[in-house]
Order: structure tokens, then sequence, then C-alpha cells
């Protein structure tokens, strides 16, 4: 959990197949997480009760 903002700067290095693998699942992690099929309890976006 984050207590505070933040900012974070990542990127996808290698060849272009590489990255285009990695592009699409992320995509595709954010599309189940989205439509609440995945990552759905006490993460940044859904922090737990307290």
């Amino acid at each position: 959990m984050n207590l505070s903002a933040g900012i974070l700067l990542s990127g996808f290095f290698g060849s272009r197949a590489h990255v285009a693998r990695l592009w699409t699942r992320v995509g595709l992690r954010d599309t189940l997480h989205r439509a609440g099929l995945r990552d759905t309890a006490d993460g940044t976006c859904h922090p737990a009760a307290r």
C-alpha cells in the first residue's frame, strides 16, 4: 500500500517482438483488472477496509 503519492517511470526494452509481447500482456492484465476479474482485493486501487 502506498502511504504517499509517488511516480513510477518504467519502460519495455528488447526486440520489437519482445516489447510487443510485454505490451500485450500488460494490456490484457489491465483489461481483466478493470473488469473485476483479476487483482481486485487489497491493492493500490482497492485498499483493504480498515
